[in-house]
């Protein structure tokens, strides 16, 4: 066995030669002088990991633990992953087996190898300029009292380019095609806006939600909740006579989420009240509606909308599947016999990626397109159904909340809620059009669509009002009493001011004091993590995934733009030169301090972060991977371990010197207050369970203290029919 990890292998490795085939670590090609080969990034980690370890027979487990790195990976998997990589490794040249299978014992790598060394470039300095990439440090014991001190020590361009191939390596473990797509950079030119005949199918007061048409559009499905009500309910309306039907009421959340073509609709509850448990329903409607007979399929554990696709041709459900790996927040995409309740993988995203949330079958019934959640935006993959030739064929700088084949599985058609434009990408000839969408009834930024064709698609109109409430000595009250969307909010630290955004489209900052609001600026910037005012008072900070935007409150004009590599998850401002991040440096996620005066990031932890903030000069609290509450002491490196919080996919929370507020349910009656030093005895502060939470902040202000709740409440919206005009 070499005596090389990974990382330093790649490192000091320029090239290995075994048999005809030459491999290129640094571009993941092999070569043997007559073929040249690319190798998907789990058929390259299978191998690097044969050649780290080539004096010994590798067991399927080992491959699992250390290539796959998950607890369990389906054999079908493996066997397709080996198959790939015999493949990949047989040419005209190289014919005879690279890789030998033991009988019940494993694999061994069967060809001697040669390692080729090259040495690393000479140290280049990098000079000062605007837009720089941030020099990083670890945190020392005791460094409080020397954060501020410049780090003199440079990085080197091998540094950075090391980085670079530490990132393509590990951004994924799928196999794609063989012949990938290549994506277009960007949308075709302008072409000219659609204009839609629009129709209203729903006339009672109410939320609708999730639409979804059955696959012959004879019924639409949809979730319901009547104005004044605390009843979810069910409702399938008969697209023929226009008849709806209510065909379950309860008080858990519902949702349709995919149609068979043989009438079957299946549908998702959601149990906010105990923990995430949610259930998988299916409904046969072919035979009537109302008398029609409901059958449990599994149950879930989600508090999110499943997305699903069902197939009568093997009576298989492809859908989402949460807490993927037993990881909290993450999700892939599996296959259901629903027959037998066996599963598969389709889609294996790492477990720092945000995971894969929509799938949709293409209309032969033999592919599925799925999203993929990144930082700032979404990725596209397209693969066979049983899961094999997955390929990432497009990515944009947006979430996208649907995606559809149009018919004979031409194209894939979504729609950008950031600017209401209907997006084809052509498979032929990849190219990709976007076409406004004009409509009479204003579609915000989060309506619900299913699209069923490039001339028609029903709508959902937005049925979500962002609000801030607040709570001063245990009593909840209104902030703000406006129709906008009011949301993320600053407050001072030496008043009772605060500044929060007003908006959905178009967004605009404002300050609040003494009961008077003033609006200051409008802004053009779009998927805000954060808000924060500085420890003075004086200056304001704005964060994007990849921006840091600091503003001057007196002028209230923009001081500062800070570019950053990786991704920010979310900001605070606790010290007037250290701004918090918690921060994707590469790939995973820690707590670090922004410097204003070196401009340099400075690392707080070394276990991976979900959320952090500093309650005091140097204590850090941070929520881990695993949801366990952290108590770190930055002067002398102890940290304690203060709550564990169990089965629940994602934390809001906040926090002072004196308590911590926290949610484990977005739909909860209540949040939990509890002593920051003794996490012991904890209250109940009752909300009202029509407000989803998403956000909780508190006021630094040392006169009184202030919890602000942001939240979202369910409105009246429409159900709409849109028919492309000729």
């Amino acid at each position: 066995m070499l005596n090389e990890t990974e990382v330093s292998f790649l490192k000091k490795i320029e090239a290995v030669k075994f048999g005809y085939w030459t491999l290129l670590p640094k571009e993941q090609i092999i070569d043997d002088g007559t073929t040249k080969r690319s190798l998907e990034p789990l058929v390259f980690n299978i191998l690097l990991y044969f050649i780290l370890n080539n004096e010994r027979i590798i067991t399927r487990q080992e491959l699992v633990d250390n290539v796959w790195k998950q607890n369990y990976v389906d054999d079908n998997a493996i066997n397709r992953a080996m198959s790939e990589l015999r493949k990949a490794l047989k040419s005209d040249k190289q014919i005879g087996h690279v890789v030998k299978t033991h009988y019940r014992t494993g694999y061994s790598f069967i060809l001697p190898i040669e390692l080729i060394y090259y040495q690393p470039k000479p140290t280049v300095q990098l000079e000062s300029a605007p837009k720089k990439n941030v020099v990083h440090e670890t945190i020392e014991v005791g460094f409080i009292s020397k954060y501020l001190a410049p780090n003199t020590k440079k990085p080197s361009y091998f540094l950075l380019f090391f980085i670079m191939l530490i990132v393509l390596i590990a951004g994924s473990y799928n196999f794609l095609a063989s012949a990938p797509i290549n994506p277009v950079p960007a949308h075709s030119s302008e072409v000219p806006a659609l204009e839609f005949y629009e129709e209203i199918l729903s006339w009672e007061k109410g939320a609708i939600d999730a639409p979804k048409m059955s696959k012959d559009n004879k019924y639409l499905a949809y979730s319901f909740k009547a104005s004044n009500s605390n009843y979810f309910a069910l409702h399938i309306k008969d697209m023929n006579t226009l008849k709806v039907y209510k065909i379950i009421t309860i008080t858990d959340l519902i949702f349709p989420i995919a149609w068979s073509e043989k009438q079957s609709l299946v549908y998702q509850i959601i149990q906010p009240n105990n923990g995430e448990k949610c259930e998988i329903w299916l409904v046969n409607l072919s035979e009537s509606i109302s008398h029609a007979a409901h059958k449990k399929l599994f149950d879930c554990n989600a508090d999110e909308i499943i997305s699903a696709d069902l197939s009568d041709i093997d009576n298989r459900l492809i859908y989402t599947k949460y807490k993927y790996r037993g990881i909290a927040d993450l999700s892939a995409i599996v296959s259901r016999d629903l027959s037998t309740g066996k599963e598969f993988q389709i889609s294996s995203p790492n477990s720092e990626e945000r995971g894969d949330y929509f799938v949709t079958l293409s209309d032969s019934m033999d592919k599925v397109a799925f999203l993929r959640e990144q930082p700032s935006g979404t990725d596209i993959f397209i693969a066979n159904k049983d899961g094999s030739k997955k390929n990432k064929i497009y990515n944009v700088d947006y979430k996208i909340s649907y995606l559809t084949w149009s018919a004979s599985d031409s194209k894939l058609l979504w729609f950008n809620q950031k600017n209401s434009t209907l997006v084809e990408f052509n498979l032929k000839n990849l190219q990709v059009k976007a076409q406004q969408v004009k409509s009479e009834y204003p579609l915000g930024r989060r309506f619900r669509i299913d699209i069923l064709s490039e001339d028609r698609f029903i709508l959902a109109t937005e049925n979500q009002d962002f609000n801030i409430d607040k709570v001063s000595t245990n009593v909840l009250t209104e902030h703000f009493n406006s129709n906008e969307f009011e949301d993320f909010i600053a407050p001072f630290n030496l008043s009772s001011a605060s500044i929060f955004i007003l908006g959905n489209v178009k967004k605009s900052l404002w300050l609040y004091k003494n009961g008077i609001r003033k609006k200051l600026l409008d802004i053009k910037i779009s998927n805000i993590t954060s808000l924060a005012v500085s420890p003075d008072d004086s200056k304001l900070l704005l964060t994007t995934a990849k921006e840091l935007f600091i503003y001057s409150i007196n002028e209230f004009k923009l001081e500062r733009k800070i570019n950053l590599a990786g991704t920010i998850k979310d900001a605070s401002w606790p010290l007037n030169d250290n701004i918090l991040l918690t921060y994707a440096q590469v790939i995973k996620t820690y707590a670090w301090f922004y410097n204003l005066q070196t401009e340099k990031l400075i690392k707080l932890t070394n276990v991976q972060t979900d959320s952090s903030l500093l309650i005091e000069k140097s204590t850090l609290l941070f929520f881990n991977a695993k949801f366990q509450l952290i108590r770190k002491n930055l002067d002398t490196g102890d940290s304690k371990m203060l709550l564990q919080l169990e089965n629940i996919s994602e934390i809001v929370w906040t926090a002072d010197k004196d308590y911590i507020y926290y949610i484990k349910n977005r739909y909860t009656d209540y949040i939990h207050k509890r002593p920051t030093i003794n996490i012991g005895k904890e209250e109940l502060l009752p909300i009202s369970r029509d407000k989803v939470v998403v956000g909780l902040t508190l006021s630094n202000s040392s006169t009184t203290s202030i919890l602000y709740i942001m939240y979202v409440k369910f409105k009246d919206n429409y159900l709409l029919d849109m028919k492309l005009k000729e």
